[in-house]
């Protein structure tokens, strides 16, 4: 859920460059919460159920920037679509994401370890308060890599339908080679 513009979510993807990240002082203290996710639906609107850390939720997101307040689920709600719901739609997501603080503008840095079929593919996401929100790339920190905001595969859902590792062995080399691999 965005928390910088409520109802909208404005963010910019990038892969990660493995080795620096891995090493970083930022991975080392931050913050890091285990999530998984699955989708009753895709279309028109994503409708997911996501587990963190124990706690569920129902979350509404639109292709057009639109994101709704998630929707706390009981724990016996969430196992139920999580388990035996989401699977049927598309394969379940698993992550390890870091908050980083960006060190500018008071913006942070999620960054997405990806665990399973879309391992080992590293993505960190930075949210920004409007769309057309200038980034001081600069001041990126050096695990940084190529952005893929525009590259649908990366979005999770699709993730969830066509797993990392479906991907052409051709396509995976390429991005292995990207995050130094």
């Amino acid at each position: 859920m965005s928390k910088l513009t409520p109802g909208k979510e404005y963010e910019r993807k990038f892969l990660v460059r493995s080795g620096s990240f891995a090493g970083s002082f930022e991975k080392r203290t931050a913050m890091r919460r285990d999530i998984r996710q699955g989708y009753l639906a895709l279309a028109p609107a994503q409708l997911r159920v996501r587990e963190s850390d124990g706690a569920f939720v129902l979350e509404i997101k639109g292709d057009d920037d639109l994101e709704l307040d998630p929707k706390p689920l009981s724990r016996a709600e969430g196992r139920i679509l999580l388990r035996e719901y989401a699977p049927r739609v598309a394969s379940i997501i698993e992550k390890a994401r870091y908050e980083v603080p960006a060190g500018f503008d008071g913006l942070m840095w999620e960054v997405d370890v990806f665990i399973g079929d879309n391992a080992p593919l590293i993505v960190a996401e930075i949210e920004m308060p409007s769309k057309g929100y200038a980034l001081d790339t600069d001041a990126f920190p050096r695990w940084i890599g190529p952005e893929v905001t525009a590259d649908a595969r990366f979005k999770n859902k699709n993730l969830a339908v066509k797993p990392f590792r479906k991907w052409p062995k051709s396509e995976q080399k390429k991005i292995l080679k990207l995050m130094g691999l």
